[in-house]
């Protein structure tokens, strides 16, 4: 079955690029849990619909103007949450919702897109070009060799930012990077998922994983175990079914996640 799908060249581009987005992905999954930062993933990825939208009504273009919206979105939380003194998560739920209700209404002035909306919030694999592909080559290396080279930084802050800053560590650099490539890596993986569900995927391998794992070794295998399984059977589910690819990894995870969670519980 996916020997015969990838026979069509439309398919095997992005299949291989879902295959690498995953993986930067589900690891960032794992920090975003250990940091309590799912607010911040749904809110860059609700708010980039609106800049998806301005880049075809202006006719610019998308990556260079969603990696630009990235840096801008990540410098404005920073000095919210710096300067401010509201609470972050409400600061940064309005910007998502402002956002993503300004996008919806920005398609409605494109006439040949008025009606393709749901393959940004849901997800369509036929939007991913070949200049993609290699942007999510870049920004996944990229991501992956920040995750490894600063493994230590990123588990010792959430722990005890204190003990952190004592141990040297340059908290608001490493904490603004991550903020950086994470944002950039779900911008890249919208065109897969989609707007509405990038967050599942983010945390869903890195949840399964945490119910199953007896270190954090393992937890970085099998975060990286479950988001390539979930985005192989996710892909092959949508090409048999013709469905959006970001409902069926999504609900695949899901599934996956509470039958481990239903066994757990049982033989616990």
């Amino acid at each position: 079955m996916m020997l015969e799908i990838l026979k069509e060249t439309i398919f095997l581009y992005p299949f291989i690029a879902l295959l690498v987005i995953t993986v930067p992905i589900s690891l960032f999954g794992i920090f975003v849990i250990f940091k309590r930062m799912v607010f911040f993933s749904d809110a860059i990825s609700h708010s980039v619909i609106f800049v998806i939208a301005l880049s075809y009504l202006l006719a610019l273009n998308l990556n260079i103007l969603v990696i630009f919206w990235t840096f801008l979105f990540s410098i404005l939380i920073f000095i919210l949450k710096e300067k401010s003194k509201l609470n972050l998560d409400i600061l940064i739920m309005l910007i998502s919702i402002f956002g993503l209700s300004l996008g919806i209404i920005l398609f409605n002035y494109i006439p040949y897109l008025k009606g393709d909306i749901s393959s940004f919030l849901f997800g369509n694999i036929l939007l991913v070009s070949k200049f993609d592909v290699l942007l999510i080559f870049l920004i996944s290396l990229i991501a992956v060799l920040f995750i490894f080279l600063k493994l230590k930084e990123l588990i010792l802050i959430p722990l005890n930012e204190e003990w952190a800053i004592t141990e040297n560590v340059d908290v608001k650099k490493i904490n603004f990077l991550f903020n950086i490539l994470l944002g950039i890596t779900i911008v890249l993986g919208i065109k897969f998922i989609g707007a509405l569900l990038i967050s599942a995927i983010l945390i869903l391998p890195a949840s399964i994983a945490k119910l199953i794992s007896n270190s954090f070794k393992e937890l970085l295998i099998f975060t990286l175990f479950y988001g390539e399984m979930i985005s192989i059977l996710g892909f092959i589910l949508s090409y048999i079914l013709n469905l959006p690819l970001g409902p069926c990894i999504v609900i695949l995870g899901f599934l996956i996640f509470s039958i481990i969670l239903t066994f757990r519980q049982k033989f616990v």
